[in-house]
C-alpha cells in the first residue's frame, strides 16, 4: 500500500508542465481542454481563447494567479490555487462564470500590462499578463477573429 501512495505523490508532483500559447490563444493544453469540456462547457460550447496571467479583482481587491476562458457561450475566471499537477481540479478553481453577453467593456492597461474588462453583475477585473508582447499578441488574436 505505501508503494501505491508513493507512487500517486510522485505523479502529483511531477507532471509535464501546462503548455499555454501566447501567439495563438485558441491552443490549449489537452489536459485543460478535457477539463472545461467535461466540467464546465454546455454540450456546444467551444473554446475562443483561453489567456494565463495574474488576475486582480476591483471589488475585493485580491490579485491571484490564473487564466482567462472565453468560449462561444461564457467567460470564465479561473484562480491557479496550488501547484499544477494531472487533475486540474486539484491546482484550478472557479472564480467567477458568466455568459458572454455580460463582457461589457474590455480596454487596455497602461503600458500594455494586460486588460481590464467589466463583467455585468460582478464588477470591474484585470487580466495582468505582464509582458507588452504577450497584450500585443492577445490584442492581434482579437483582431484577426
Amino acid at each position: 500500500m505505501s508503494s501505491s501512495r508513493k507512487t500517486n505523490s510522485q505523479t502529483d508532483q511531477k507532471c509535464e508542465p501546462y503548455k499555454f500559447n501566447y501567439t495563438d490563444f485558441n491552443d490549449v493544453d489537452h489536459r485543460l481542454k478535457l477539463y472545461f469540456y467535461q466540467t464546465k462547457f454546455d454540450e456546444n460550447e467551444q473554446f475562443k481563447w483561453l489567456a494565463r496571467g495574474r488576475i486582480y479583482n476591483d471589488n475585493t481587491k485580491t490579485l491571484c494567479a490564473g487564466i482567462v476562458v472565453m468560449s462561444t457561450c461564457k467567460c470564465y475566471l479561473m484562480e491557479t490555487f496550488a501547484p499544477e499537477n494531472e487533475d486540474v481540479a486539484k491546482w484550478l478553481r472557479l472564480l467567477v462564470s458568466v455568459t458572454a453577453d455580460r463582457l461589457e467593456c474590455i480596454q487596455l492597461l497602461p503600458w500594455k500590462l494586460g486588460l481590464a474588462f467589466t463583467l455585468r453583475d460582478w464588477g470591474n477585473f484585470q487580466l495582468l499578463l505582464q509582458d507588452i508582447l504577450r497584450t500585443d499578441s492577445l490584442l492581434l488574436y482579437f483582431a484577426s477573429k
